[in-house]
């Protein structure tokens, strides 16, 4: 890691925001970082690395400071996403996760990558109920869905999901990822089509051949 995106990454850990949010700013202002290194080489690693011991009382909570720190920091990206990202491909893709799915950081990520890749990119986000979903494949006819499951205990929502929408849209591509995806067997298990582990698959996906 390079020594600036280690001060940013040793702010993020300290729960800095303020000098986080700045730091993170002038890094992508001065091109001293990328989208994709920030995104995978510092605030994927910050929320990763936390460190949870037996008993530790704290953890819960100041995971919850660091994620928010994430979260403003990619709030400010957009402008630099939309600069970095490549000629629109014609596709479409809608991000989703299932309901009582509270982690939707790795699903905005998810989002702004495929923003990067040249898709049209619609993040519906966390907690979003399975009548909901169908409801957005309905109105949007989108190429793919992105399903974004961090807890093992949803895969089974996302079975259901997976079934309604091809219900709905037998031409659709199911991609799933998450930490729960990658589970033995977890793909096949919610029966979707393709699993994307991390966030440079989403570069390297190639959408436009189906």
């Amino acid at each position: 890691m390079k020594k600036t995106h280690e001060s940013l990454y040793n702010l993020i850990a300290n729960e800095n925001r303020d000098e986080s949010v700045v730091l993170a700013i002038n890094l992508l202002e001065n091109k001293e970082i990328t989208i994709k290194e920030l995104y995978e080489n510092v605030l994927s690693a910050s929320l990763y690395n936390i460190v949870c011991n037996d008993g530790d009382k704290e953890c819960i909570w100041r995971e919850h400071i660091r994620s928010a720190i994430v979260r403003t920091i990619m709030e400010c990206t957009t402008p630099y996403i939309i600069n970095e990202k490549k000629p629109n491909n014609g596709l479409k893709v809608i991000v989703v996760c299932p309901s009582e799915e509270y982690h939707e950081i790795g699903a905005k990520m998810v989002h702004d990558f495929f923003e990067l890749a040249g898709y049209q990119s619609i993040f519906v986000g966390a907690n979003t109920p399975l009548d909901e979903i169908v409801s957005s494949v309905h109105f949007v006819k989108p190429d793919y869905l992105a399903l974004s499951v961090t807890n093992y205990y949803n895969l089974v929502k996302a079975k259901r999901i997976v079934e309604a929408v091809k219900n709905e849209l037998p031409s659709i591509t199911v991609l799933a990822g998450g930490q729960a995806m990658n589970y033995e067997n977890a793909l096949k298990a919610v029966s979707a089509d393709i699993h994307l582990s991390t966030l440079d698959d989403i570069l390297k996906f190639k959408g436009d051949v189906k």
